[in-house]
C-alpha cells in the first residue's frame, strides 16, 4: 500500500477491511507499506495483520518530491516482497491504487505470483486538476500497465467495468465489489450534540455537512453558491466543512468571504477519525456536489455510504455510477452537476420537509445494512481468494 499503516485515515480502508475478513478466515496477511520517515520504520502485528514498514517517506507523498518518493517506495517494496517471499512464500499480492499496484505487478513478475488490484479511481483523471498534464499522462501509462498485467481487477461499479473493457481489459478478469461503510461505527443513534456545542452551533440550527478531500472536481464552490441562497431563506443554517485540501481549499475560504457566508461556515479541518461519525451525526444533510468528471462518473464515494450509515439524507450530483444506487426522492436527492440553483432548492426543500428528509436517511441506512456494509462487501471480495486457493 502507498500510505503507512496502522490507518490514520481512509486511504487504506478497503485493504484493511479485506485483511480483517481474511484473517478471520485463518489466512496469513502481510501489509507492506512505507514509514512516515526512514527512521520511524516499524514491524508489528495489528489485529492479526503482520505489518512490515520499509524505510519510506510517506510524509512527502504529496510534496514537490512526490515522483522521487513514489519511485523509491516502488523499488524498496518490490525488494522487500521478494525477501519476505523467500522466507514464507506468498500466494497472492494485492494492492490498492495504481502506484502501489505498479510495485505489486513488478514484485509479482519477480516472484511469479498472481496480483490482484483494487481499482477504485482513475488517478490519471484526478491529476488533470490536482497536479499537471505531465503527471496525468504518466499515471495514464501506469494505470494501463497495471490493469493489463493484473490477474484480477476489482472495481466499484458497472460503469467503471465498462470503461475498463473499452480500454481493452478482458471482462473475465474484472470483478465488481462496491465501497461501503462500517454500520457499527457509523450509526443513526450517535449523539452529535457535543460537536454542535464544540463549534457553537445551536441545537435547532439546520446543518449541511461536506466530508472529505476538497479539490476542484468535488464542486464545493458550487455548494458555497447554493448555500448563499439557502441563507436567504434560512438565516440560521450552518455549513460544516469536515476536511481540507490545498490551493483550491484556500480559494474556497476567500470565496466564502466574498459571498459573505463565512460567518455561517464551520471549517473544522481534518478531525480525529473517531470524531467523524459524531460530526456527521451533528448534521441534517450530507452534501456531495461533485463535478461530472471521468472519475466521478465511474466511482463510488465513501461520503455517500458514511452519510447513509449515520441515517442522513444525502443530496448528490447526478453521476452515472452513483445514480445506479441513489434513487431520487427514495434514498437521496439528485441534482444536475454544477447547478447551484438546483442544489439550493433541494437543500431548502429537505430542510423544510423534515419528515421526508428523515425518510431518505432511513432508507439510506437500510441500504448500508443490506448491501453496503464493509463486512458483507469484503466477504464477497474474499470469494475471489477462495476461487484461487481452492
Amino acid at each position: 500500500m502507498e500510505t503507512t499503516f496502522p490507518p490514520d485515515n481512509r486511504g487504506n480502508l478497503r485493504l484493511y477491511r479485506l485483511a480483517r475478513v481474511l484473517v478471520a478466515q485463518k489466512h496469513r496477511v502481510f501489509f507492506i507499506c512505507p514509514s512516515k520517515l526512514p527512521w520511524q520504520r516499524k514491524r508489528l502485528e495489528y489485529e492479526g495483520i503482520s505489518v512490515r514498514q520499509f524505510r519510506g517517506f510517506e510524509k512527502y507523498l504529496y510534496s514537490w518530491a512526490r515522483l522521487l518518493v513514489r519511485s523509491w517506495h516502488c523499488l524498496v517494496s518490490v525488494l522487500l516482497i521478494a525477501r519476505l517471499h523467500r522466507k514464507r512464500p506468498f500466494d497472492v499480492l494485492h494492492a490498492w491504487n495504481p502506484l502501489a499496484g505498479c510495485a505489486a505487478i513488478f514484485a509479482g513478475m519477480l516472484i511469479r505470483r498472481r496480483v490482484y488490484i483494487d481499482f477504485t479511481d482513475f488517478y490519471s483523471d484526478i491529476a488533470k486538476t490536482d497536479s499537471n498534464a505531465v503527471v496525468a499522462r504518466m499515471l495514464t501509462f501506469v494505470e494501463r500497465f497495471v490493469l493489463q498485467h493484473a490477474h484480477k481487477v476489482i472495481v466499484v461499479s458497472t460503469v467503471m467495468q465498462d470503461r475498463l473493457i473499452a480500454m481493452g481489459i478482458a471482462k473475465h478478469k474484472i470483478a465488481i465489489v462496491e465501497d461501503g461503510a462500517d454500520k457499527d461505527t457509523f450509526r443513526p443513534d450517535i449523539n452529535g450534540a457535543g460537536i454542535r456545542e464544540r463549534y457553537h452551533i445551536a441545537p435547532n440550527d439546520p446543518v449541511i455537512v461536506y466530508h472529505g478531500d476538497i479539490k476542484y472536481p468535488d464542486g464545493v464552490d458550487v455548494l458555497f453558491y447554493a448555500f448563499q441562497q439557502v441563507l436567504h431563506d434560512m438565516p440560521k443554517a450552518k455549513l460544516l466543512i469536515l476536511g481540507g485540501g490545498g490551493a483550491y481549499f484556500e480559494e474556497l475560504k476567500e470565496l466564502g468571504k466574498t459571498l459573505g457566508i463565512n460567518h455561517a461556515i464551520v471549517y473544522t479541518g481534518w478531525v480525529l477519525k473517531e470524531d467523524v461519525p459524531k460530526c456527521l451525526a451533528a448534521a441534517d444533510i450530507g452534501a456531495m456536489p461533485m463535478r461530472a468528471t471521468l472519475n466521478h462518473e465511474c466511482y463510488l464515494s465513501f461520503k455517500l455510504f458514511e452519510y447513509w450509515a449515520t441515517g442522513k439524507a444525502i443530496i448528490t450530483t447526478r453521476l452515472k455510477a452513483i445514480s445506479q444506487i441513489v434513487q431520487h426522492e427514495k434514498n437521496g436527492w439528485v441534482v444536475s452537476s454544477e447547478n447551484a440553483e438546483e442544489l439550493y432548492r433541494g437543500i431548502v426543500f429537505l430542510l423544510q420537509h423534515p419528515k421526508q428528509m428523515k425518510e431518505l436517511g432511513k432508507n439510506g441506512r437500510q441500504m448500508i445494512e443490506t448491501q453496503f456494509d464493509w463486512d458483507k462487501l469484503m466477504n464477497k471480495e474474499m470469494q475471489l481468494y477462495n476461487e484461487l486457493l481452492h
